[in-house]
């Protein structure tokens, strides 16, 4: 009996040290808890228990390495403690009440290949820092208030599959970088300003599979539509655009 005792506490020993993660990111995990009002989550933290038991976190080799905490009535705004989540592999905060900047921190976030921050009301720029994330794959700001232009620096998210801006206050032409994207498959820049005119090589991107321009200010729009008309049609290659 006292070896079987032995054997279970040495287990349980094992799973809180598994379970331990650094002061710095219990601790931004905390702020962001306290700062978009936690406990009128609908699933909220109990921060009593070790970070590992807390809805939509992961944790992998003692360091939070995701965060999901979509459709869970956060509001407030980011704070800037969340660059020490800097093991982020990625971050869910779709569906929620979330306002203000994206704060600047976030530039800490290396390892992000997913980042999804559709439907909040978030607002400002696109910060410079995001076309450094170069491990992006998903970048969704979808239905937000983000407003200025979308940078050529896109150029540097070479591995960069989905990007979705739709429905926000952006401007500008259409950003040609986005072209030099190859292992881009999903472009979403509808309901925006956008302006000027779409470039024919657009139409030529056999690697979209989905493209979705609708409810801008291009000036070609029917001469585009009908360069897509006229692209010979491929299953892994549905182009979708209205106007």
């Amino acid at each position: 009996m006292n070896r079987y005792l032995l054997m279970l506490t040495a287990f349980f020993m094992s799973v809180k040290l598994v379970a331990q993660i650094p002061k710095s990111e219990h601790a931004a995990l905390l702020d962001l808890y306290h700062a978009t009002d936690g406990p009128n989550w609908f699933i909220t933290w109990d921060t009593s228990l070790p970070p590992a038991q807390w809805h939509g976190v992961s944790i992998v080799n003692n360091h939070v390495t995701g965060l999901n905490l979509s459709r869970n009535n956060l509001t407030g705004s980011l704070p800037e403690s969340m660059g020490n989540l800097s093991n982020l592999f990625f971050l869910e905060l779709y569906f929620n009440k979330l306002e203000g900047a994206l704060p600047q921190s976030l530039y800490r976030l290396q390892n992000l290949r997913r980042l999804v921050l559709n439907a909040n009301h978030f607002d400002g720029k696109i910060p410079s820092y995001i076309y450094d994330l170069t491990n992006l794959e998903v970048l969704l700001l979808a239905s937000n208030h983000f407003t200025g232009t979308v940078s050529n620096n896109i150029l540097k998210l070479r591995k960069l599959r989905v990007f979705n801006v739709f429905d926000n206050c952006l401007s500008g032409s259409f950003p040609a970088a986005l072209l030099r994207l190859k292992e881009l498959q999903e472009l979403n820049i509808a309901a925006n300003n956008f302006t000027g005119s779409l470039p024919g090589d657009l139409a030529e991107a056999s690697y979209l599979k989905s493209l979705i321009l609708f409810d801008n200010n291009f000036q070609n729009q029917s001469e585009f539509q009908k360069l897509l008309n006229e692209r010979p049609q491929k299953s892994h290659a549905i182009i979708m655009a209205s106007y």
